[in-house]
């Protein structure tokens, strides 16, 4: 579900780590449209919150296609439309052993998250070649 949410569901894309974080912003932002400065947001989800948190574990057989998937979209669309989970958690596509958390900001419990730090921070330019 990289950054395949259709237009008109708002998600708000997470990942489990800060490096997880910048290897998904390279990959799926162009060199041209690279930021020069980024914001990193670091979320705490209380422990409360957590069960409503949807971890997909079955997901189409081209998820981590480079296309866009339409399944993809609709299984995003469904689990954030019905409002039932804050987010869901599903494996990169660029690092299937890692996870991002892609939260639901239309949720009722959306504004427990708590924000512990924001930071800004500039991407080496030796990766963004």
């Amino acid at each position: 579900m990289e950054a395949d949410d259709p237009i008109g569901t708002p998600a708000l894309y997470t990942s489990e780590s800060k490096s997880l974080a910048v290897l998904e912003i390279l990959a799926h932002t162009t060199k041209q449209l690279m930021p020069s400065e980024c914001i990193l947001i670091t979320i705490e989800i209380p422990k409360n919150l957590k069960r409503k948190i949807k971890k997909i574990v079955s997901l189409p057989p081209d998820w981590d296609s480079l296309e866009t998937s339409e399944q993809t979209q609709t299984l995003g669309r469904i689990e954030f439309n019905e409002n039932k989970q804050l987010g869901i958690v599903v494996p990169s596509s660029i690092i299937r052993q890692e996870y991002n958390i892609i939260l639901n900001p239309r949720h009722k419990e959306f504004n427990k998250l708590k924000v512990l730090t924001i930071e800004s921070f500039k991407i080496d330019e030796r990766v963004v070649q």
